[in-house]
């Protein structure tokens, strides 16, 4: 459809909407609001219907420039008119064909062979030194657990199966073909055999043991997400018409998605529902929250779809890069909305007694109490000094607070005393 009839279409159809609305004030009762609606439906599906007519337009006019392009840059390309649909066909007499990576498959049996003997021993010397003596047990768990996981994470690497939809070089090749990705990978190896193997050895005992722990386990997080994607990015650049057709932003825009979806994935969960345990109605909040989410991530998507032309194609990967946006923006949402909530609570508190129906303690340490809350069990993990004084049976009183966003939270189980220190309405 040419520019000229999406004018005249659009300027019909919302010129119908905008008489109708002229008309709601002239008229009384019933019949005045069905006007209304009627002249709403108009207007809004004008404006939907002129936004998909603009980005067809666009569409077509891209395709034209890249058909155009193939014809004069590529040799063997052909320009032909048919006839049937009045419109210019490109016929390729030099197909290209799909990529295939290049494997070195004596290199690949040996990889496999490594990691795999690293990942068995680094599982042996890690789970089986918990049963030696200091300073033994420390060292051969320093040096195991941090081969186990590096080895795993390598043979998985080198074992990965080539997909056409997103095709990657193989990493064999690379190892075999490439000696600064070579040394990199075992540079980073290295950094992390380091960490793992400091941390283990100056952890303290317990009950000190914890910040290290974290702090380790962390530390290594970091060095295999940075390893997974350093391996991803090399792969996906050794293919030749990977970004065919890719602006420099949209290349940024795949590969800042791609790590951050990841962070968010494994960061986001635990914090969700370590700021959700203590809600009342958690689960209204998560449905209600994760529709904003969606919402933000259509706001995102329209933005994007605005700054890279290349958006709008269908593209599998481009999809993909939405759909991670989408997700990412739900994890995000719902994590502020948590934060916000609890964190706002304080300021409206009170009082409350709920019938302690259960409790329990996990062998990991964890203490789990049941209240019945509007004739329904619901599961809290309080502090064990709270967890103690609660008894089967007996009303107990916590202390809720309404946060910002208008849900409910425990801000302490056993109110007494120390309840005051919220107090602020």
């Amino acid at each position: 459809m040419s520019g000229r009839k999406i004018a005249l279409t659009f300027s019909v159809f919302f010129g119908i909407g905008a008489a109708l609305f002229a008309l709601v004030w002239r008229m009384q009762g019933t019949f005045s609001a069905i006007v209304g609606v009627v002249a709403a439906l108009f207007v809004i599906g004008s404006l939907k219907w002129l936004e998909k007519a603009i980005d067809e337009w666009y569409k077509q006019k891209r395709q034209a420039k890249k058909l155009e392009d193939e014809v004069y840059s590529r040799p063997g390309v052909k320009q032909q008119w048919n006839s049937v649909s009045q419109s210019w066909e490109i016929r390729d007499a030099l197909p290209l064909s799909p990529f295939e990576p290049q494997t070195n498959t004596r290199v690949k049996q040996k990889l496999s062979w490594i990691f795999g003997v690293l990942t068995v021993l680094g599982a042996i010397l890690g789970f089986s030194g918990d049963k030696l003596a200091e300073p033994y047990k420390t060292i051969t768990m320093g040096v195991g657990f941090p081969m186990f996981l590096w080895g795993i994470f390598m043979f998985a690497a080198v074992r990965e199966k080539f997909r056409p939809e997103k095709p990657t070089q193989d990493f064999s090749y690379l190892w075999s073909s490439r000696p600064v990705f070579r040394r990199n990978i075992l540079l980073i190896g290295l950094l992390s055999f380091v960490i793992g193997f400091t941390g283990i050895v100056l952890t303290p005992p317990p009950p000190n043991a914890a910040p290290m722990l974290i702090a380790t386990l962390i530390g290594l997080f970091v060095i295999y997400l940075f390893n997974l994607f350093y391996i991803q990015f090399a792969q996906q650049n050794a293919v030749p018409e990977f970004w065919a057709g890719w602006s420099m932003g949209e290349k940024r825009l795949e590969k800042f998605v791609d790590v951050a979806i990841v962070v968010l994935l494994v960061v986001g969960f635990p914090i969700v529902s370590i700021l959700m345990s203590d809600f009342l109605h958690e689960l209204y909040f998560a449905l209600i929250f994760a529709g904003v989410g969606l919402l933000v991530g259509y706001f995102v998507h329209d933005f994007l779809k605005n700054r890279f032309a290349g958006m709008n194609e269908a593209d599998e990967r481009k999809w993909e890069i939405l759909l991670k946006i989408y997700v990412g923006c739900l994890i995000v949402t719902l994590c502020m909305a948590a934060f916000v909530n609890k964190k706002t609570a304080i300021f409206a508190t009170e009082t409350r007694k709920y019938l302690v129906t259960d409790k329990s303690k996990k062998y990991k340490g964890k203490s789990y109490l049941w209240l019945e809350i509007d004739g329904k069990n619901k599961r809290f993990e309080p502090k064990l000094p709270e967890w103690e004084q609660a008894q089967v049976g007996d009303s107990l009183a916590v202390l809720v607070g309404k946060g910002s966003l208008g849900f409910e939270v425990i801000l302490q189980f056993g109110a007494g005393q120390a309840a005051g220190q919220y107090k602020h309405d």
